[in-house]
């Protein structure tokens, strides 16, 4: 059994590599990932969420999730790593002038979306416990 440090540190270690890479890194098979277990399906082919899939690329990912291709187009290079596990911008009803807090924000995905909808008297505020997702020169990455 996994201690929660254990977990965390996991955790860590898996997002930081994504945001090395610049995308989620497969796991393998039948191990855990961020939306539950791959699966072997009839085809060869894994199934789950997509989450860690090297058959899918992060926009397919975020697609998948109901993500529009007006949103895929509509943030900065490098801030959709294919992690996320649901649009929070169609279910979450952000409006104008909101504060929104992003917990477990990543490269900023929905961060830069929730930005445009809550709009220039809002706020967004992204926190991530991954040193690689907050650090300068990933950060410097994704925003120039």
């Amino acid at each position: 059994m996994q201690t929660n440090e254990k977990i965390k540190e996991s955790v860590r270690q898996t997002y930081g590599e994504a945001a090395k890479q610049g995308r989620y890194v497969q796991e393998p098979l039948n191990n855990p990932s961020c939306c539950g277990t791959l699966q072997q399906t009839g085809t060869g082919q894994q199934s789950g969420c997509g989450c860690g899939s090297k058959l899918f690329d992060p926009k397919q990912i975020s697609a998948s999730f109901g993500y529009s291709n007006e949103d895929l187009k509509a943030v900065p290079e490098g801030s959709n790593l294919g992690l996320g596990c649901g649009s929070p911008k169609t279910i979450a009803g952000i409006k104008k002038d909101e504060t929104i807090i992003d917990l477990g924000s990543g490269g900023g995905f929905d961060c830069f979306l929730a930005a445009k909808q809550v709009g220039k008297n809002g706020r967004v505020i992204g926190v991530d416990m991954t040193a690689e997702m907050i650090s300068p020169v990933f950060v410097k990455q994704v925003v120039a």
